[in-house]
């Protein structure tokens, strides 16, 4: 691990694939959390429709952990994203990216094509 042993994570986007709404655009919201600790704003709604981008302001989607002194391979970094779309009568839950973060972190862009889902693609 470099000397500084923080890492940062930042949601980027939500690529909507399918806004499972059957008229109109869906309404999203997300919940994520980074080694156990929330990110983002829970209550903001995002307007969801499908072929477009929701991009997520990094001042509110982003965290830095520090792992220093900690052994990645026994206690990684977990990742969680979830999407969920507001509805009337209840919410659906549209699928969770669950990720953990291990040794040989390094900077990179990524995208959750290790966990397919039909509604979205997350960039982080």
């Amino acid at each position: 691990m470099p000397a500084d042993e923080r890492i940062r994570v930042t949601f980027l986007r939500v690529d909507v694939l399918n806004d499972a709404d059957c008229c109109g655009t869906g309404e999203w919201y997300f919940i994520a959390e980074v080694d156990g600790r929330p990110v983002g704003d829970r209550s903001r709604i995002f307007n969801a429709e499908e072929g477009r981008s929701i991009s997520l302001p990094e001042a509110e989607w982003s965290i830095v952990v520090d792992v220093t002194g900690r052994d990645l391979d026994t206690r990684p970094v977990r990742i969680r994203f979830q999407v969920r779309d507001q509805d009337v009568t209840s919410d659906d839950d549209l699928g969770t990216i669950d990720y953990r973060l291990r040794r040989d972190v390094r900077q990179g862009f990524f995208r959750n094509n290790r966990t397919a889902t039909q509604y979205f693609v997350l960039h982080w």
